[in-house]
């Protein structure tokens, strides 16, 4: 069979092909896109940094997220406990060592919490 015969095959088979595909319906997004917020994105990295100092704290004392976080004099909720218990066991999975860890983990916590909605924004005074 030559290249051409083979060639005028597949152009015969083409219509057919497009034929038999049922044209899908452009997919809708399920929610609208989200805006981007300066102040929300400042209030989370103000989060990530109180919860990555109550997990050193939790490390270094032996004590529950809650515990450091009331020690330090911080605001108790459900959210940044989540998020400062998520903190410590980062620390400890990672590398001994490590000297970029905490700012990449600081940054990693900021966008975990700008993505969800259970901390609320710190208004800017």
């Amino acid at each position: 069979m030559t290249l051409t015969k083979m060639l005028a095959g597949i152009a015969a088979a083409m219509p057919m092909l497009a034929c038999a595909a049922p044209a899908k319906p452009a997919a809708t997004p399920a929610t609208p896109p989200v805006v981007f917020s300066q102040e929300r994105y400042v209030s989370c990295g103000a989060y990530a940094g109180v919860a990555l100092l109550a997990a050193a704290d939790m490390q270094a004392r032996g004590v529950s997220a809650k515990s450091a976080l009331v020690a330090s004099g911080n605001p108790i909720s459900p959210g940044l406990i989540a998020l400062t218990e998520f903190a410590a066991s980062a620390q400890q999975a990672r590398a001994a060592g490590s000297k970029e860890g905490s700012a990449h983990l600081g940054v990693f916590l900021a966008g975990i919490c700008y993505s969800r909605s259970d901390l609320p924004t710190i208004a800017a005074k």
